[in-house]
């Protein structure tokens, strides 16, 4: 109903919170556990099938990120809300071997991937560890951030990080403002004369 009412063009992607409890290291969907390495393929099956099913009703995925907050809430103990925890190089290596080889073997090759998916003071290094890996970094068109404690770092961030990964014709973000509805000035910090660089509010 909203891409019928919206006069723009609404780009619609995925963002997982956590695989199945059974594929996980601490059989849970919260609280601090990892996906096992046996159901690596397995769960990027999982992404398809979402793909797949959204796309039967008529709905069109543009893009996925590879992990809801996979290193503040996914290894953080007790963690009271559905996640999963990764590292840069495990979230490399799955997204280099499964998710995006197989995203191409189904027919999905055109969907973004955004890595990351965190708390943007935190995306240098993972983004460094990330694209140390040839595989994954065929495969990543950007990065999702989360702004909830962007008090942490400068406004000049965005474009010093832009200006330090070598390989993103995109820029994709993950803007969330439901805990500050009145600052919206986020949406522009760093990005400015950044022409082709683009930005997904959420």
């Amino acid at each position: 109903m909203s891409k019928e009412m919206s006069e723009k063009e609404i780009l619609i992607y995925g963002s997982p919170w956590s695989a199945p409890a059974w594929m996980k290291s601490n059989n849970a969907l919260n609280g601090q556990g990892y996906l096992l390495p046996e159901y690596y393929q397995v769960w990027a099956e999982y992404y398809v099938k979402f793909i797949e099913a959204y796309k039967a009703e008529g709905i069109s995925m543009w893009g996925l990120t590879a992990q809801n907050e996979a290193l503040v809430a996914g290894n953080a103990p007790n963690f009271a809300w559905n996640c999963m925890g990764w590292n840069a190089s495990s979230q490399a290596t799955w997204i280099g071997q499964n998710l995006g080889p197989l995203l191409e073997t189904a027919g999905f090759e055109d969907i973004k991937i955004m890595a990351f998916d965190d708390q943007r003071p935190l995306l240098f290094g993972w983004a460094d560890g990330v694209m140390e890996d040839i595989d994954a970094a065929k495969y990543v068109d950007g990065w999702a951030v989360h702004w909830y404690v962007d008090f942490l770092e400068d406004q000049e961030f965005w474009t010093v990080f832009m200006r330090s990964i070598q390989k993103s014709s995109f820029c994709f973000l993950k803007l969330v403002l439901d805990h500050i509805p009145w600052d919206l000035t986020k949406g522009s910090v760093g990005i400015r004369g950044s022409e082709d660089k683009s930005i997904l509010m959420t």
